[in-house]
Parts: structure tokens; C-alpha cells; sequence
């Protein structure tokens, strides 16, 4: 009983105290996912766990489903391993309300694939394909390029790692053979004109997602304890695949601007959304630290000969550092991203690409290739209550979006090391400044960059709607006996200004007479203050059969 009263007495104080080094799953699934047997020898495990959880969360969109306050998760996961080949399958059972069940007898529950691939690992080289989590070659809370949550979705990779060079590059599956449709392509009535082509509104009805594909890539040198590097992403339409730009090692923004602009045969039908920046990192084993910087719709404006260009840079920052100390490690973080970044940019205004190979009639966003998983901001569920989807699971980047400036002070340790009582615990505390978001409809509750936002800013940031402050702290506590996995977790904080999903009027510049359904985005509300909190439980049991 002294035990467990010294680790619920150590989570409380380092959940209103410190926090974590940084993004881990708390949940831990067997053993350390880059870990790899000795040549020869063979690893095979299943775990199986369950949890717990209350939670107090509020509502997001007015007349949203509802959540439930305590909610179960069971989960399973098979796990083989040799020195050159990896298999991993990780599945949950979860109620917590976010998506309709499958099937009636899962009692509402529903299948979650946390985790599944197949890797091969020659040294230098390995390949890695599955759906699961993807990561930044950046290892923070706040990575830019790739979101630091754990995010399930189908990619493939190929990673080259040299003395002096290493290079990444990873196909992402965004969008294949939808079956679902465009928002506000579901409820056109009466005929409506001013569309570029002449055609009515009732014409364009059903727009389903048009396929979408993303590729990310590194190319970095190790200069002793220090690894700096270039990074960009591409994003396409029409296609979930583009072989050209996984294969190819050209800088996609370069191979973007050599297969999409006229003026050669060669030439592609389509547009594509290219994201470029860098980083550097510093690991001197009791201290360490990194930087990322992320352009996106690099325009160059700065330079004497370019015209100055409607739309502004959008840019995201990220920054921090550790050390570890006698009594723990502790670490600080730092990121942001101003308005508008991620975003897609065309609307109606763009009529001369309206109905083009690679783009759709949908007024709010003809070429919708926003850096998301996405591009609504709520669904239907089996009941025919709307959900909606909550940015951190939405963006492929950074996690909280545009339009944001977050700070985290975290803390590590292993205490009783070496003791029966031994206990691994983190713990962290966040402020997190928005302002709203709208990352499925271009230019918030505008059509254009032609706005009052952007039109006398370089770069924009908190304008046009009040700021979400948002205070919150999580400790967490990991007690191993045997193969059984103890887990205690602690979240609790207090939202002032919080967001809500509202809806956006139509409006368009040169077609006055278009009137269109858009998705909502997400707008700090004044006066909305709440309180956050959630607490769990749960076990692991590791069943290791080689």
C-alpha cells in the first residue's frame, strides 16, 4: 500500500509541476520499437492491455454526438522480430465514441488499427510499409513536417543512413477511392448562376474526394554530435501514388516546378502544394537540442526581382532542448505557425482552372490540397449525428496548425532505480496560444488573399478573431512487475476563449451570386472558459513466446 501510495503521490505532484522529454505513447506495446535481436536469434511476443478512462471534454461543434465522460479501451499486438525483418500488428477496441461501430455486437465499440508493417533492415538500408504512425526526423512534441501524433495511415519508406549522409524518402497515402463527399456538395437545391461554366448548382452534386497522395523527404549529414538537413513535402491530386516523386531523388519543390509548369511536352495536368525547410539537431549525450523551419508556398518576395506577390509567407518554427540532471531530465520546447499555413489556396476566384484535370467544382477550394488527412472539418456518423474531426488528428504537419504559438517545459525520470519500487514517469506543462483555423476551406471566411488580414502584413498571425489560451498539464506513471505493464495518467488544464466549429458564409469577390455551403472552421469564442481533465488507467501484459 506504501508503494502505490508513492507512485499516485509522484504522478499528482509532477502533473501540476513539469513535463515530458518528449511525444511519447504512454501506452507502451512490448518492447522498444527500434530494438532488434542479436543475428540469429528471433523475438516473438503478443501483449495485451486494457484501460480505463474518465474524461471531461467539451463539445467542439453545437449538436455534436455525444461523448462519453468513461469509456474502455482493450488492445492486442503481435510483435516478431529478427536482425533483418520486423513484423508488428497492433489493434484496439475503443469506446469512446469518436466513430461509429463496425458491427452491432461490438457492443459500440469500434476497430482501431493502431499499428501495422512489415520492415526490412540491411544496416545502411531498410525499408518500412504498413499503416500506422509516421514520424518527422526530428524527434519533438512539436515537429513540424510529420505531427508528433501518432496518426495511423498507410505509407512506405526507404531510408539511407551513411557515415557522413543520410537520405529518407516516404510516400503517404491521403485519400484513395472516397466514398465521401465534398462538403456542401450533399444539399444543392435550386439552380444557381454565375458558375464560370454556366452550369447550375444541381449539376455538381456528389463531389467525392478526389484522390490524394503526399511524399515526404530528407536529406541530412551527420557532423559529429550534430545532424543538420534539408526537409520538403509534396502533396498531389488525382492520384494516391506518384512514382516520380518517391523515386526520384530531386528536391521535390525543384521536380514540383520541372513536371507542373508549362512550356515543355513533358508537361503534367494538375497542380501540387510543395513545403520546403531545414533543420539541425545536437545530441552531446547528457544535453541535446533541435531546430526546425518550414516554408510553405515559398514565393521568394524578399528578393528585389520578384513581384511582390497577393499572398504573404506562411511559416512554422520549431525549437528545444534537454538535459539531464541528477534528479531527472528536463526539457523545454517552442513552436509556431502563422495564419493561413497548410492551408490550399484556390477558390472560384481561380475560374480559369474551374473543371481542369485535377481539380473540382467546388467554389470554396477548386484545388484542395491542404496539407491535412482531411479535408472536412466534420462527419456523419452511422447514427446521423455530425462529428467533428478535432485538428490535432487532422493535420499531417504540425500538430496545433496554423496560427499558433505553444510552449512546454517537460520532465523524465526513473525513480527507485534498481529497487523493487522502480517506476518510469514524465510529465509536462503546456500554454498553447490559437487563433482560429480553417484548414479545408482557403483563407477562413474569405475567398481570396485580397483580405484585410494580409494585405498590409508580411506575415500574419492572431488576426481577425479572439486568442484560445489553453493551460494544461500531464503526468504520467509506468510501474513494470514481471511482464505485467502498470500504467497511471493524469491530464488536467483550463481552456480560456475556447474554439467552436461555426459555420461561414459564402463569399466570393467576382461571383456574387454563387451561393455554397463551406466547411466550418475553427474560431476562438469569447467568454467560453472550461476546465480539462482526464484520467486513466490501464495494464500491459507482455507474452513473450521466443
Amino acid at each position: 500500500m506504501k508503494r502505490i501510495m508513492i507512485l499516485i503521490s509522484a504522478v499528482l505532484f509532477c502533473a501540476f509541476c513539469v513535463g515530458p522529454l518528449s511525444a511519447q505513447d504512454s501506452i507502451m506495446m512490448g518492447v522498444e520499437p527500434d530494438w532488434l535481436p542479436p543475428e540469429g536469434e528471433e523475438y516473438m511476443a503478443f501483449n495485451f492491455a486494457g484501460f480505463a478512462t474518465v474524461d471531461m471534454k467539451e463539445e467542439l461543434l453545437d449538436g455534436q454526438n455525444d461523448l462519453p465522460s468513461f469509456y474502455d479501451e482493450e488492445r492486442a499486438s503481435f510483435d516478431y522480430r529478427t536482425a533483418i525483418f520486423q513484423m508488428f500488428v497492433d489493434g484496439s477496441l475503443k469506446k469512446d465514441g469518436k466513430y461509429s461501430e463496425q458491427e452491432p455486437y461490438l457492443g459500440g465499440r469500434y476497430i482501431y488499427l493502431n499499428d501495422a508493417y512489415v520492415a526490412i533492415d540491411f544496416d545502411r538500408f531498410d525499408f518500412k510499409a504498413g499503416r500506422g504512425p509516421h514520424h518527422d526526423v526530428l524527434d519533438s512534441p512539436y515537429s513540424l513536417f510529420i505531427s508528433s501524433e501518432d496518426i495511423p495511415v498507410l505509407h512506405a519508406e526507404v531510408n539511407y543512413s551513411g557515415d557522413l549522409f543520410f537520405y529518407k524518402t516516404r510516400w503517404v497515402n491521403m485519400s484513395i477511392n472516397s466514398a465521401q463527399i465534398y462538403y456542401g456538395t450533399d444539399n444543392l437545391t435550386d439552380p444557381t448562376p454565375g458558375y464560370p461554366d454556366g452550369r447550375a448548382a444541381t449539376d455538381l452534386d456528389q463531389t467525392y474526394w478526389l484522390d490524394k497522395g503526399m511524399n515526404y523527404k530528407v536529406y541530412g549529414f551527420n557532423l559529429g554530435d550534430w545532424r543538420v538537413g534539408f526537409e520538403d513535402v509534396v502533396v498531389y491530386l488525382d492520384r494516391p501514388f506518384d512514382v516520380d516523386y518517391f523515386l526520384n531523388p530531386l528536391p521535390q519543390y525543384f521536380l514540383q516546378l520541372l513536371t507542373t509548369e508549362g512550356g515543355v511536352p513533358w508537361v503534367q495536368a494538375g497542380n501540387t502544394k510543395s513545403m520546403i525547410g531545414f533543420f539541425a539537431d545536437v545530441d552531446r549525450g547528457d544535453w541535446g537540442g533541435g531546430a526546425q523551419f518550414l516554408v510553405d508556398d515559398i514565393n521568394l518576395d524578399i528578393l528585389p526581382w520578384v513581384p511582390d506577390r497577393s499572398f504573404k509567407s506562411k511559416v512554422a518554427w520549431n525549437l528545444g532542448g534537454w538535459k539531464a540532471f541528477n534528479f531527472g531530465t528536463m526539457g523545454f520546447h517552442h513552436a509556431g505557425a502563422t495564419k493561413y499555413t497548410f492551408q490550399s489556396t484556390r477558390t472560384i476566384e481561380s475560374s480559369s482552372d474551374w473543371g481542369a484535370v485535377g481539380y473540382v467544382d467546388v467554389p470554396y477550394s477548386i484545388l484542395p490540397y491542404e496539407y491535412t488527412y482531411y479535408p472536412v472539418t466534420e462527419y456523419e456518423m452511422k447514427s446521423g449525428d455530425q462529428m467533428p474531426v478535432y485538428y490535432e488528428d487532422m493535420y499531417a504537419g504540425y500538430k496545433y496548425g496554423e496560427n499558433n504559438l505553444a510552449f512546454m517545459l517537460d520532465y523524465e525520470n526513473t525513480l527507485f532505480a534498481g529497487r523493487p519500487a522502480e517506476f518510469k514517469l514524465y510529465s509536462y506543462f503546456e500554454y498553447v496560444m490559437n487563433g482560429s483555423k480553417s484548414p479545408a476551406n482557403p483563407w477562413h471566411e474569405y475567398d481570396s488573399p485580397r483580405n484585410p488580414d494580409i494585405e498590409e502584413a508580411d506575415w500574419v498571425l492572431f488576426a481577425g478573431a479572439p486568442i484560445e489560451h489553453i493551460i494544461r498539464v500531464k503526468g504520467s506513471a509506468r510501474k513494470k512487475i514481471g511482464d505485467f505493464t502498470l500504467l497511471l495518467e493524469m491530464l488536467a488544464g483550463y481552456v480560456f476563449n475556447g474554439a467552436k466549429l461555426v459555420s461561414v458564409p459564402p463569399n466570393y469577390e467576382d461571383y456574387t451570386s454563387v451561393g455554397w455551403d463551406e466547411p466550418k472552421i475553427y474560431v476562438p469564442q469569447n467568454g467560453n472558459h472550461f476546465p480539462v481533465l482526464q484520467f486513466t488507467v490501464g495494464f500491459n501484459y507482455n507474452w513473450q513466446l521466443q
